[in-house]
């Protein structure tokens, strides 16, 4: 998990992440000591296709006010989004400092796969 001074976010995914209204719609568990954040922590989340391009991307601030925090996002998804193979990442990135480095997680990656899965055309998504 990327990890900030103890925080360990995305722990979960919960439930799976669905395709409604040309949204994707991701439920993930955070956790951590929200004392050891700068406050300028933000959640990068990145759907990419099979060739690893980008095909959406969503970031807002990592607030903790707890030790344990459920964060819901709404990624808008592309109309033209083709279908096939994608995968949903996510990783953090620290806005406060120059250059917004992103923080590696324990393994030293800079962001962490949530759910690999495959888009299909439909009506109910908006696409």
């Amino acid at each position: 998990m990327p990890q900030n001074q103890q925080v360990r976010p995305a722990q979960r995914v919960l439930p799976p992440p669905q395709m409604v209204g040309g949204m994707l719609i991701v439920h993930m568990e955070w956790s951590g000591d929200p004392t050891a954040l700068t406050g300028g922590e933000k959640i990068r989340l990145r759907l990419l296709d099979e060739t690893g391009s980008l095909a959406a991307r969503w970031d807002t601030a990592l607030a903790l006010d707890s030790s344990q925090v459920l964060k819901s996002v709404a990624v808008p998804i592309p109309p033209t989004l083709p279908e096939g193979p994608l995968r949903l990442t996510v990783g953090l990135y620290d806005a406060s400092i120059d250059g917004a480095p992103r923080i590696p997680t324990e393994a030293g990656e800079d962001s962490l796969l949530l759910v690999y899965f495959q888009a299909e055309g439909c009506d109910v998504c908006g696409r």
